[in-house]
């Protein structure tokens, strides 16, 4: 009885002993590292198994905020975390990591890096798309006070964002507004690249939604055809360019 009973009592050792020894095995197994987990989330996607891969991404994430030595790798994570949610539909958590990845890129990047404005539509399209204008209209107005404050009032970088916020502000009805940021953005354009360049049909198509909503058919007419010479001009200019090749 009592060797029975001894001998069960070793079973029991040897039987926690192999579990602890298992456990420590795993509690000491290499955590995959920030490009491992980046490399499966992509073999993941291309296997169609989006859960692992989120999984993945999140875990990504997770590491980068904690390893301050690799500063880069926080904004990549971000974006493609961003891009994951946003080829999903899932745009509410798509912007949540475009904001923050805003928050990053405007203090490691200048106003005038066509990335960071990059993030800035991408951040603002995802507000637009859940219906939040007015919120997409204060990106753009919070980025055009970074512009101002790096760039100056006048800087030709200025003109798109103005467009963006009178567009938006067209949206809500804020008609003044929408005006003065169209006619400001105009201003800047032709002060830097003259009254026939091809960038001012797109502030003009703007401009006439605005004229048309506000019940001025006659200066919208004129918009329209003045966008349509732009657009005729420029179509010759390359034509003639090609023919030259």
């Amino acid at each position: 009885m009592h060797a029975r009973f001894r001998c069960g009592r070793l079973l029991i050792l040897l039987a926690a002993a192999v579990l602890l020894a298992a456990g420590g095995v795993s509690c000491n197994r290499r955590q995959p590292s920030w490009e491992e987990l980046n490399d499966a989330a992509v073999k993941a996607l291309s296997a169609g198994r989006s859960v692992e891969a989120e999984r993945h991404l999140l875990a990504a994430l997770e590491l980068a905020r904690r390893d301050e030595n690799e500063a880069h790798r926080l904004p990549l994570s971000l974006h493609r975390l961003a891009r994951f949610y946003e080829a999903r539909q899932r745009y509410v958590q798509a912007a949540e990591m475009y904001a923050e990845a805003l928050e990053v890129d405007s203090k490691r990047l200048k106003a005038d890096d066509p990335a960071l404005y990059d993030t800035v539509k991408r951040l603002a399209a995802m507000r637009e798309t859940t219906e939040q204008v007015t919120e997409a209209k204060e990106v753009y107005k919070r980025f055009l006070v970074m512009q101002e404050a790096q760039l100056g009032h006048d800087a030709l970088p200025i003109a798109g964002t103005l467009v963006q916020i009178g567009r938006l502000a067209r949206m809500r009805s804020a008609y003044e507004e929408a005006e003065n940021a169209f006619q400001r953005a105009l201003s800047i354009r032709i002060r830097h690249l003259g009254q026939d360049n091809d960038e001012l049909p797109e502030i003009l198509d703007e401009y006439v939604i605005l004229l048309r909503d506000t019940e001025q058919p006659y200066k919208a007419e004129l918009m329209e055809e003045r966008a349509a010479k732009l657009r005729m001009n420029r179509t010759a200019r390359r034509m003639k360019d090609s023919a030259g090749n």
